[in-house]
């Protein structure tokens, strides 16, 4: 059986690992391509903690890159056993999991270190959120949430509300398509993978994304210009393990899953508020364009993105979930 390093040194050069399954050893699988840093400082550190806390008692086997399972089919994949262990992107499981794109919207968070702390002490405290999981049959360990996003455009700063009406933005769905709607651009929903061709064909002008994200789709081969000081909204990858993989787990794996899903969690979002900087200065002396909404400007859009959440909480309580409840709960914990 493949150790844990080779595991990672394959999955690191693209390879797939096809060693043969034991009891000990869980398919780990993903959307995220090597470079992101999601797997970089999230997935491949936790795994190494695992082991190292296991004796080896826990191996893994790594599908990065959609291999086996994907962005779009990350909780199916938990649940009929093609993984044990899957990155889930709320944004992207709308339909299964539409609570959990709460912690996406505006306002709630600025920095990656706010939005992790804030978003696991709802998974953490028997909030909708936290059942809508449980429901699910699986359970998070290790929250990565990227710093707020930015307006990220192939031509001039969209630096006005003005500016940015009837301009074809990209985003993932659910809150950020509120958010771009509000602020009178056009939304257009693509997916991550699909988004850099989509602004070189010039299908969309820009996207909204964090800027720690946008080095692993090369996306400075095509921007011009960035904000810096916006926050349209947030991303959140969740990795999960699936209940009943879980339970079947020794109370010492146990505990290594969500010792090593907490530590690795504070760590990556101390990285990713540290690695915005890093992009800021490095797209700056690319002669990228990067600039702070004025003000002003600031203001007005957030007074508009304000409504983001109203309109979020009456579309999911009108199909009957327990939005507004959980919505002031998330403030109430925020605020305070």
């Amino acid at each position: 059986m493949m150790t844990f390093g080779k595991l990672a040194a394959l999955a690191c050069a693209g390879g797939l690992v096809t060693a043969p399954v034991s009891a000990e050893t869980l398919i780990v699988a993903h959307g995220f391509q090597p470079a992101h840093v999601n797997f970089t400082d999230g997935i491949v550190p936790w795994m190494t903690c695992v082991t190292e806390a296991t004796k080896g008692e826990l191996e893994f086997e790594h599908f990065p890159s959609g291999q086996i399972s994907g962005h779009r089919d990350s909780i199916s994949s938990l649940q009929s056993g093609v993984a044990q262990v899957s990155g889930v992107v709320p944004g992207y499981e709308t339909s299964k999991m539409p609570l959990n794109n709460m912690a996406a919207l505006p306002g709630m968070g600025v920095t990656a270190v706010e939005l992790n702390a804030n978003y696991r002490a709802m998974l953490a405290n028997g909030s909708a959120l936290q059942k809508e999981w449980e429901e699910l049959g699986v359970r998070p360990f290790l929250v990565i949430s990227t710093p707020a996003y930015q307006l990220m455009t192939t031509g001039a700063p969209l630096d006005t509300i003005e500016k940015m009406s009837g301009v074809k933005i990209r985003v993932s769905a659910g809150p950020q398509s509120l958010a771009m709607q509000q602020l009178g651009g056009i939304p257009v929903e693509i997916g991550t993978p699909d988004m850099y061709v989509a602004m070189q064909r010039g299908t969309v002008e820009g996207t909204v994304l964090s800027l720690t994200s946008s080095v692993a789709y090369n996306l400075d081969e095509l921007i011009k210009s960035s904000s810096t000081n916006g926050a349209l909204a947030s991303g959140q990858t969740v990795y999960s393990i699936a209940e009943k993989t879980f339970q079947g787990l020794t109370e010492t794996q146990q505990t290594a899953v969500v010792d090593c899903g907490l530590k690795t969690s504070e760590a990556i979002a101390e990285r990713l508020d540290t690695l915005q900087q890093e992009v800021i200065a490095d797209y700056a002396a690319q002669g990228i364009v990067m600039y702070d909404f004025p003000p002003e400007v600031l203001a007005q859009i957030d007074s508009r993105l304000a409504a983001v959440a109203e309109a979020f909480i009456v579309d999911l309580e009108g199909r009957g979930l327990p939005a507004r409840e959980a919505y002031t709960q998330y403030r109430a914990m925020i605020d305070n």
